[in-house]
């Protein structure tokens, strides 16, 4: 492998450009190898800022790097779901390598649900990948490094981060620690768990609307002695995005980060929403016309409906449509 300039990488991912397609083959096995090294529950020393899902939105986490200091500066741990549904996953994902790659110790990289090829080739990453290099190879060498990325991350042995949840399958630290990572995420089990599962006030665990193969785990660790841990805290995606926001000074990035959360959230309620017909159904014969439609909501319509709401969050887009509209209106005048 040909030598790296990191320096160069990183200058090139800052401007929101990726790399050519044999400098991020060799950037994503510099990466591996760094990743071989890391152990499923990553260990991290405070002071360190723990990040949100991403999901391609690359001026938002310039806006972040901006508000919360830049890297080596500050130390960061990033909790999944670096891409898709955002216009900028590749860059994105790209300054995070560079990130890694030039600082290993500075930032550290968990997996969600989305650092998935089933779920990528879905929601937008894949295509998004052919779009910009006019093949799949730069998408084979990202999954590459999703197969690699750590489970969880333990900040000065006390608060655990997952980007999930926990799994009834899990009850101490050492047993993520044996959990085989360098695969695809299987549709069960205790790997899968961890990046899929939510939090939800339940007693013990449920099954998540989100799907039949899907755990909805508790924060109720202690009621059940789900892990023999002294563990303070539990930091879970999506739990502390509102709060987080507030304390941005910016009144633009606080606009871009409820932007960027409310289209997330209207792609979830149409998501979850079709998934209330297993629920209200009032008979029983009724059940398989139900779940027809509720598996067609969301295999067919919320992945069909994705780029169209990403999209309308898109400042050019919107331009040339406003453009459209006004040629329209002095065509209708005429």
């Amino acid at each position: 492998m040909a030598p790296l300039d990191l320096d160069k990488y990183v200058e090139i991912a800052r401007l929101c450009k990726y790399l050519p397609e044999n400098d991020l083959k060799w950037l994503c096995d510099y990466v591996c190898d760094l990743l071989l090294e890391e152990s499923n529950v990553q260990p991290v020393s405070t002071p360190v800022t723990v990040c949100e899902d991403i999901h391609g939105q690359f001026y938002d986490l310039c806006e972040l790097f901006r508000t919360g200091g830049q890297v080596p500066d500050t130390n960061y741990i990033f909790m999944g779901d670096f891409v898709d549904r955002g216009y900028y996953s590749l860059e994105t994902f790209t300054y995070l390598l560079a990130l890694k790659a030039k600082w290993p110790d500075r930032i550290t990289l968990l997996r969600g649900n989305h650092e998935s090829r089933q779920i990528t080739q879905v929601y937008g990453f894949y295509d998004e990948c052919q779009t910009k290099y006019g093949n799949a190879n730069a998408w084979r060498y990202c999954t590459k490094v999703f197969d690699m990325l750590t489970v969880a991350a333990l900040i000065d042995e006390q608060i655990l981060c997952v980007h999930g949840g926990l799994s009834p399958d899990i009850k101490t630290l050492d047993q993520i620690q044996t959990i085989e990572r360098n695969q695809e995420i299987p549709h069960k089990g205790a790997f899968c768990d961890l990046v899929w599962s939510d939090p939800e006030d339940v007693d013990t665990w449920a099954i998540s609307p989100r799907g039949a193969v899907l755990t909805l785990s508790t924060l109720n660790v202690n009621q059940e002695n789900r892990t023999q841990e002294t563990i303070e805290n539990i930091v879970v995606s999506y739990t502390c995005i509102v709060s987080t926001i507030l304390r941005i000074p910016s009144g633009s990035g606080r606009r871009k980060a409820f932007s960027t959360c409310a289209s997330h959230f209207t792609f979830v309620v149409i998501g979850y929403g079709s998934c209330l017909f297993l629920f209200v159904k009032p008979k029983q014969t009724q059940a398989a016309e139900y779940n027809r439609v509720a598996s067609l909501m969301v295999l067919v319509v919320n992945p069909f409906l994705n780029p169209f709401i990403f999209t309308l969050r898109n400042d050019k887009f919107i331009e040339a449509f406003r453009n459209v509209m006004k040629r329209c209106y002095q065509l209708l005048r005429d």
